[in-house]
């Protein structure tokens, strides 16, 4: 699969690399969500949450993208993204 102009192919990852779990001094752990889950005031259900920018790798890049390159690890916005089926692979 290749893409066509500055498009870019690129494999989300299943947790953030990049996001660090540090404990202070007193014990206060930081960098971890509390819950994925959250009660809506709309509808008074529990919903998941999403994160809106998520952490992808560059699979491939089209002839006319200057911005990144393969192997790099860039930020996505989630929602802009456009699943592709492949190999049953989103």
């Amino acid at each position: 699969m290749i893409p066509c102009n500055r498009n870019v192919l690129v494999e989300f990852y299943t947790e953030n690399p990049y996001r660090k779990i540090e404990t202070t001094e007193t014990g206060l752990i930081l960098g971890i969500e509390t819950t994925k889950r959250y009660k809506s005031n709309e509808s008074g259900e529990m919903e998941d949450s999403e994160e809106y920018v998520d952490i992808a790798k560059v699979l491939a890049v089209g002839p006319n993208c200057k911005n990144c390159q393969v192997g790099e690890d860039i930020c996505v916005v989630r929602h802009v993204a456009l699943p592709v089926p492949f190999r049953k692979k989103n």
